[in-house]
């Protein structure tokens, strides 16, 4: 009897044995597995740690991309101002902006930002010059009789054209996380919309035009640049504001897709 039980007690620490030894390989593989991972995913860039108290304005770029890789976003037929708050005057957002306006635009000007146009009629429409709608890729203003895109320069600049969609830059919106807007990017150099190389927020300038009883209309220079660390974060605004000092703005239709 006693051979017997210490013959069963041996073949059960056996087999105790054999499943632990089975348990340590299984939790080995497990953990080579996890650090191969984290050293795959560190070394080609896919995940970063971040830390939103040190990351400069547009650095969040590539953390963006690599989070966001997979993801589509459909803004096919978006229309409206394309403003920032990256840079302000008193309350006052940018928008991205044709030279002059209400019938006197000047089409051969270089885009500019200037500060979002506020009045006081009840339709809220954006003005003409500032309403931009994006479609196949490419950004258009479309409220005059020959609609016209924006194209990006070899020295930055963008420009009005209003030939065949070909001749346009192809744009692609880069979401972030930390705000509802966009990085502007050119597919085919992937720089982003930034200021002008010789542009702060500080350094806006007047137009000698004005709004609501006085505010200046103030503008920046547009350019291109790094995505990771000069870019603007833009949205759709589709409505203009009324004045906030009770002013009476009423500009011309002309001012207006009407």
């Amino acid at each position: 009897f006693l051979r017997v039980n210490g013959d069963q007690i041996n073949d059960t620490t056996k087999m105790n044995h054999r499943f632990t030894f089975l348990l340590i390989i299984t939790n080995l593989i497990s953990l080579i597995v996890t650090i191969v991972s984290i050293v795959c995913v560190w070394k080609f860039g896919f995940w970063k740690p971040f830390d939103d108290s040190t990351e400069e304005p547009g650095g969040q770029f590539r953390r963006l991309q690599n989070e966001c890789c997979s993801c589509t976003y459909n803004l096919e037929g978006k229309q409206g101002a394309l403003i920032t708050t990256d840079c302000q005057f008193r309350d006052y957002a940018y928008a991205i902006d044709i030279f002059l306006s209400c019938g006197s635009e000047r089409f051969n000007d270089r885009l500019r930002l200037h500060t979002f146009k506020r009045h006081s009629r009840g339709h809220r429409k954006v003005f003409n010059d500032q309403l931009l709608t994006f479609r196949q890729g490419r950004l258009w203003f479309d409220a005059y009789t020959t609609p016209r895109c924006i194209q990006v320069r070899n020295n930055g600049n963008l420009h009005l054209v209003s030939s065949s969609a070909s001749s346009c830059t192809e744009i692609e919106f880069v979401p972030t996380t930390t705000t509802d807007g966009y990085f502007i990017k050119d597919t085919s150099t992937d720089l982003c919309v930034r200021l002008g190389s010789d542009a702060t927020c500080d350094s806006d300038r007047s137009t000698g035009g004005e709004e609501c009883r006085g505010i200046d209309h103030r503008y920046l220079s547009l350019g291109m640049g790094s995505c990771e660390e000069e870019a603007l974060i833009f949205r759709f605004e589709t409505e203009a504001q009324d004045c906030s000092n009770n002013a009476n703005e009423l500009p011309s239709s002309r001012c207006f897709n009407e």
